[in-house]
C-alpha cells in the first residue's frame, strides 16, 4: 500500500510498524522529539503510550484516572494473543517523526485549516503520529466463543506545532458490538473530565456518517480543557455549533466562523441562515465558506448573557446549536469601537451646537480589501408604548473602509419632523456594503451618544435657545411622579473600604475604577476616586450607584453635581432584559444619562439642582455590612463568627448550606487531601426543580499554567475569562466575575442572590476562599463555617446540633474535634459536586500524629496558622504565608466593621466645609448654591446619642431659601467633556 496522503483521500495509509507483544503486555512507548511537546486537555506532555485498546499519554499511565484520546474504547483482544487455537491477526500499526513525510505532514494541516474555526494562525503541523487499529476485535465478541468474530479498522492521527493540538478519527469498518462501554472520546485524567466525541449510536454507522468534508473522518482540537468539534455532521437531528469568537457586544456586527451541518460542497447558492436567543427578531443572514464553514454577523440586540446560537442551511430547520456569550456594550474593548473624536468646542459629539463631526475607525477591524465600501449611518434609540426601537436616522456618508477616518458638516443631517422629539440617544455604525468582503467586522459601532447636535436646530425652533433647560424641567415634573422606585435601592456603605469588600451587593463601576490610570476616569463624577454599583437590579429594575472621595467618604448628589446617583435603569439592565427600562446600558443612559446633559452639562449646571434632587443618594445611615469567612493553607478556617479551626483530614466537606430568600439552597463543598491544602471548591445552587454548579479548580502540577492558575466549571463545562470583555459571565443562578487584575485568571468571584458571595483564589499555589455573607443570612447557614448567628462559642456544633462544644476547646485533641464536629459534615457521595468523590474517614492517621517540638517562630508573632504550619512542618516559608492569609480575614472584617455616622447633614443646595459625617465630625454650612442662607446655627456636630445611636448637635435648622434661581456655578467642579468617545 502506497505511504502518502492527500487531501481528499478517505483514510491514511493502513501501513505503520506494529505494537508487539512486551512485557508490559499492553502498550508501546513512543518518545516526542526534545524539540516537541504535545498539549492535551490543558496538560505538556512529552511521551505517549499506544495501547491495543487507546491512546495515552505517559505521566498518567499509573493512574487510576490516566488522561486517553479513543476514536474506539472497547475490550480488545490482546496483540499476539491466541484466538480459536489459531494466531490472533489483529495488530496496532503506528508511524511518527520520520515516518511521515514533510508532503503527508503539510497535507493533514491543510485538513485542519480548512475543517477548524478559531485557528489564531495558520497552523502548520510539527509533529503527527498516526495510529491504525486493524482488524482488531473484541473481548466481548471472544467471551461468546465467536468462530468468526467481527473485527474493526479504524485510525487515530494527532498532529500537534507544540501549540495547538488536533486530532483526526478515521474509521474503515466498524463492526462493532453494542454495550453500554462503548464509546469514543478524550480523557483529561485525574479527575478533570470526560468529552465523548461520538455515542454508541454515532460509533456504530461512523463509516458512513460525515464528520467532515469526508465520510467517515472526524476532527477535533485538544490542546484546551475543552474539546473543540471541528468539521461539519450530516446528522439531520442535530448537533453542535462550534463558532468563533464564542463573545460579541450586544450592539452586533462581529462576524462569527461557524461549523455545523454538513453543506452541499458544489452549491454556490446555499442560504445560511443564524439565529440568536431562539428570536426571530434576531436573524442574520451568512455565506457559505466552504462545505464545513460559514460566517454570519450577529445581530444587534438588546439583551445579554449566555444565549443560543442556532445556524439553518437552505431553510431547514435549526438543527444545530451552540451558546454565545452576550457583552454589555460598556465592557466592549474600545479596539472593536468605531471612535467619536473630539476635536475641539462645537466639535464635539456630545454637545448640542456643533458645526463638523469626526469620526475614526481601525479599517483592519472591517476589511482588508482597499476597495471595500462603508455606509456610515446615525441609529437612534427610544423607548415608548412597552417597545423599544432603533430605527436608522440619518446616512452619514459613504466612504471607503480604507480611509478609516470621515468628518462631515452637521448641518447636513439635521433632522425633520416628529422624531426630533422622539429621540434623544443613539449611536454611529459603520457598516460594510459587502459582508463577503469583511475580516472581523461587518460593522462597527460606537459609544452611545446624545443626539444634542442632530435635534439642535429643530428644538431652538420649536422651544428657543434655551430647550436644554425646558427638557429637563418636562421630565422632572414626569420623572417625580413616581419615585418610589428609590425604596427598593440597596443602602449605600458609608465608606470606601466597605464598597471595595462588599462583594456580594456591589461591584466596580469601571467608569470611575481607583486604580484606573486614564485621565478621563471619573468623568461624570469628578473629584470621586472609584464608584460601585448594585450587582442586582431592583425589581422595578432599578440600581444603585455610590461614588467615594479620597477620604473615603461617601459623596452624596446634595453636597455635589459630582455625586453618587442612583439609576431608574440599572446601568447592567435587568433581566429578562429586552423590554422598556431593562435594556443593559442603552435604558440607563435613556432614563438618567442624557437628563443629566439636559439639566447639567448642557446648561451650566443652573438646573442641575433638578437632576440632584431626582437622583438623591441612597444614605448610608441605614446600611448593614456582610461578614467574611475564610478558608486557606493548610486546612485552616476562621468561621463567620470569628472561630478559628483547623481540618486535619482529607476528603470532601459542607462549607456551608444556606436557603436564599428567594428559596434557592445553596451548597458550598471543598476537598481537602492529603496534606489537608485545599485544591477545588463547587458550589450548588437548586432553586425548583433546577439545579446549576461551578467548580473551581487549581490547576494541576503537571497542567499548563501559562495563561491561568485556575478552571472554571459551569455545569460541567469548562469557562475561560481571559478576555476582558468575557471577566463578567452571568448564568441562571449566580454570575462568575474574573476578578484577577494580572491577567492570570488567579482570583475569581462568584455572586448569588441577596449579596451572598464566594471569592476563590490562587494564593501562591494553594487555594483560599473567602465567603461574604450578608446580614439577611444570619441564623441561617450550616456547615464547617459556622452557625453565623454572632456567637462564636456555639460554631462548633455537629450536624445534626446535638452536641456542642465551647469556644475554648484546648482540652479536646484533633482527633476528637475531628470526629465529633468536623467529620459529621463530611459529603455524601450522592450529593457531592465535586469530580470523582472522595470520601472523609471517621480516623484519619494525620490527625493523630503528634507535632514535632520546635522553638517558636518569633514571626509569627502568636498567629495560630503560622504557628501550627511551623511546628508541623518547620517551614518558615510556608508559616509565614500562611500568616498572610489568616491576616486577610481580619482586615476584612476591620474593613466591614459597621461605622457609625450621622448620615447627610440635610441642608439643601448648601456649600458645606466638609462631607464627612461620621461620629465625631464637625461640619458647618458656609452658604448656598441657590438661595439664602438662613437658620440659628450653621456649625453642628455629629455626636452619640447611645451605644449604637448618633445624631447631629444642635437639631439642624439651617436651610437655603429657594429665591434665587441662577446656580453659583463657579464655586462647583464643572465636568471634562470627554475627548473621545
Amino acid at each position: 500500500m502506497r505511504n502518502t496522503v492527500s487531501n481528499g483521500d478517505e483514510i491514511f495509509p493502513l501501513t505503520g510498524n506494529p505494537v508487539t507483544r512486551g512485557e508490559d503486555k499492553i502498550n508501546h512507548k513512543v518518545t516526542l522529539p526534545s524539540n516537541i511537546k504535545f498539549p492535551f486537555m490543558g496538560t505538556i506532555y512529552k511521551d505517549l503510550y499506544t495501547l491495543h485498546q487507546t491512546e495515552i499519554f505517559t505521566e498518567t499511565l499509573t493512574k487510576d484516572d490516566p488522561a486517553f484520546a479513543a476514536p474506539y474504547y472497547f475490550p480488545a483482544q490482546e496483540i499476539g494473543s491466541n484466538l480459536n487455537r489459531k494466531p490472533y491477526t489483529g495488530q496496532v500499526l503506528y508511524r511518527e517523526g520520520s515516518d511521515i513525510s514533510t508532503g503527508e505532514l503539510s497535507n493533514y494541516s491543510s485538513i485542519i485549516r480548512e475543517s477548524m474555526v478559531g485557528l489564531e494562525y495558520q497552523f502548520e503541523a510539527a509533529y503527527a503520529l498516526v495510529v491504525t487499529w486493524k482488524e482488531v476485535i473484541s473481548k466481548t465478541d471472544v467471551v461468546k466463543d465467536c468462530s468468526s468474530c467481527k473485527n474493526n479498522t479504524f485510525q487515530l492521527a494527532m498532529l500537534t506545532d507544540g501549540t495547538s493540538s488536533f486530532a483526526m478519527f478515521n474509521y474503515v469498518k466498524m463492526d462493532i458490538t453494542m454495550d453500554k462501554f462503548t464509546q469514543s472520546g478524550f480523557n483529561a485524567g485525574e479527575g478533570r473530565g470526560y468529552t465523548t466525541a461520538l455515542n454508541d449510536e454515532q460509533l456504530k454507522y461512523a463509516v458512513n456518517n460525515y464528520g467532515s468534508d469526508t465520510k467517515g473522518r472526524y476532527i477535533y482540537r485538544i490542546d484546551g480543557e475543552q474539546i473543540q468539534h471541528g468539521g461539519c455532521s450530516n446528522d439531520s437531528r442535530g448537533g453542535v455549533l462550534t463558532i468563533h469568537p464564542t463573545f460579541a457586544g450586544m450592539l452586533g456586527g462581529k462576524m462569527l466562523d461557524i461549523s455545523g451541518p454538513c453543506m452541499p460542497p458544489s452549491s454556490l447558492l446555499t442560504q445560511v441562515k443564524c439565529r440568536f436567543g431562539g428570536k426571530d427578531d434576531f436573524i442574520t443572514y451568512g455565506y457559505k465558506v466552504n462545505s464545513m464553514k460559514a460566517r454570519c454577523s450577529v445581530p444587534r440586540m438588546s439583551i445579554r448573557g449566555w444565549i443560543t446560537v442556532e445556524m439553518s442551511i437552505n431553510n431547514r430547520p435549526y438543527s444545530h446549536s451552540t451558546k454565545i456569550l452576550i457583552v454589555h456594550p460598556g465592557r466592549v474593548s474600545k479596539k472593536e469601537r468605531l471612535h467619536l473624536l473630539y476635536m475641539g468646542k462645537g466639535q464635539g459629539w456630545n454637545e448640542t451646537a456643533t458645526t463638523q463631526l469626526t469620526l475614526k475607525w481601525n479599517s483592519s477591524l472591517l476589511t482588508d480589501n482597499r476597495n471595500a465600501n462603508i455606509s456610515i449611518s446615525l441609529m437612534g434609540y427610544k423607548e415608548d408604548n412597552n417597545e423599544i426601537t432603533w430605527s436608522n436616522l440619518r446616512n452619514i456618508g459613504t466612504i471607503r473602509a480604507s480611509a478609516g477616518q470621515f468628518t462631515f458638516q452637521t448641518s447636513s443631517i439635521t433632522c425633520i419632523g416628529s422624531i426630533c422629539d422622539e429621540y434623544e440617544i443613539g449611536v454611529v455604525m459603520a457598516e460594510l456594503q459587502d459582508q463577503k468582503q469583511a475580516t472581523f467586522f461587518r460593522s462597527i459601532i460606537s459609544n452611545v451618544i446624545t443626539l444634542g447636535f442632530y435635534v439642535n436646530k429643530a428644538m431652538v425652533t420649536k422651544l428657543g435657545d434655551n430647550w436644554p433647560s425646558q427638557k429637563c424641567k418636562t421630565w422632572y415634573d414626569q420623572d417625580r411622579r413616581d419615585m418610589s422606585w428609590l425604596n427598593s435601592l440597596e443602602d449605600c456603605p458609608c465608606t470606601l473600604v466597605q464598597a471595595l469588600s462588599d462583594i456580594g451587593r456591589f461591584q466596580t463601576d469601571f467608569g470611575c475604577y481607583l486604580y484606573d490610570k486614564s485621565t478621563s476616569k471619573c468623568k461624570y463624577h469628578v473629584g470621586a476616586v472609584h464608584c460601585v454599583r448594585s450587582v442586582q437590579p431592583s425589581k422595578t429594575g432599578s440600581g444603585n450607584q455610590c461614588c467615594y472621595d479620597a477620604g473615603g467618604n461617601l459623596k452624596y448628589s446634595s453636597d455635589s453635581f459630582q455625586g453618587s446617583t442612583p439609576d431608574r435603569s440599572h446601568a447592567w439592565g435587568g433581566y429578562p432584559y429586552g423590554r422598556v427600562d431593562l435594556v443593559p446600558h442603552i435604558s440607563h443612559w435613556l432614563k438618567d444619562v442624557v437628563t443629566f446633559y439636559q439639566c447639567c452639562l448642557w446648561t451650566d449646571y443652573i438646573d442641575c439642582d433638578y437632576y440632584m434632587d431626582q437622583r438623591s443618594t441612597r444614605d448610608c445611615k441605614s446600611y448593614n455590612p456582610p461578614t467574611p469567612a475564610m478558608v486557606f493553607g493548610q486546612g485552616h478556617f476562621e468561621t463567620f463568627d470569628g472561630m478559628y479551626q483547623r481540618m486535619c483530614g482529607p476528603g470532601d466537606f459542607i462549607l456551608m448550606n444556606t436557603t436564599l430568600p428567594d428559596g434557592s439552597v445553596v451548597t458550598v463543598q471543598g476537598r481537602f487531601y492529603e496534606n489537608v491544602f485545599p485544591e477545588i471548591f463547587g458550589i450548588r445552587v437548586v432553586r425548583g426543580g433546577s439545579t446549576e454548579t461551578v467548580e473551581i479548580r487549581l490547576k494541576l502540577p503537571s497542567a499548563d499554567r501559562s495563561a491561568r492558575n485556575l478552571d472554571v466549571l459551569v455545569n460541567q463545562q469548562y469557562h475561560v475569562f481571559e478576555d476582558k470583555q468575557t471577566f463578567w459571565q452571568d448564568f441562571n443562578y449566580f454570575s462568575v466575575v474574573n476578578t484577577d487584575e494580572t491577567g492570570m485568571e488567579s482570583n475569581f468571584t462568584v455572586i448569588l442572590q441577596d449579596g451572598l458571595a464566594i471569592q476563590v483564589a490562587d494564593c501562591d499555589r494553594v487555594l483560599c476562599v473567602v465567603v461574604v455573607a450578608p446580614p439577611s443570612l444570619q441564623g441561617k447557614v450550616q456547615g464547617l463555617l459556622g452557625n453565623f448567628n454572632g456567637n462564636a462559642t456555639d460554631d462548633l456544633r455537629n450536624v445534626n446540633y446535638t452536641v456542642a462544644a465551647q469556644i475554648d476547646n484546648n482540652s479536646l485533641d484533633d482527633l476528637t474535634l475531628y470526629q465529633l464536629f468536623k467529620y459529621p459534615w463530611a459529603t455524601q457521595e450522592m450529593d457531592s459536586i465535586l469530580p470523582i468523590y472522595i470520601a472523609p474517614i471517621n480516623d484519619p492517621p494525620i490527625c493523630s500524629v503528634k507535632q514535632p517540638q520546635r522553638t517558636t517562630l518569633q514571626e509569627c508573632n502568636n498567629n495560630k496558622p503560622c504557628m501550627f504550619d511551623y511546628t508541623a512542618i518547620g517551614n518558615r516559608e510556608i508559616a509565614l504565608k500562611s500568616k498572610a492569609m489568616s491576616m486577610r480575614i481580619h482586615e476584612l472584617r476591620r474593613f466591614l466593621a459597621p461605622v457609625r455616622t450621622c448620615g447627610l447633614l440635610n441642608v439643601s443646595r448648601s456649600i458645606k466645609s466638609k462631607t464627612n459625617y461620621l461620629l465625631g465630625q464637625t461640619v458647618t454650612i458656609y452658604s448656598c448654591r441657590q438661595g439664602h442662607l438662613q437658620g440659628d446655627t450653621m456649625t453642628y456636630r455629629c455626636l452619640a446619642t447611645g451605644e449604637t445611636t448618633q445624631a447631629w448637635s444642635p437639631s439642624v435648622n439651617a436651610k437655603c431659601s429657594a429665591k434665587e434661581e441662577k446656580a453659583n456655578a463657579a464655586l462647583l467642579i464643572g465636568i471634562i467633556i470627554v475627548q473621545e468617545l
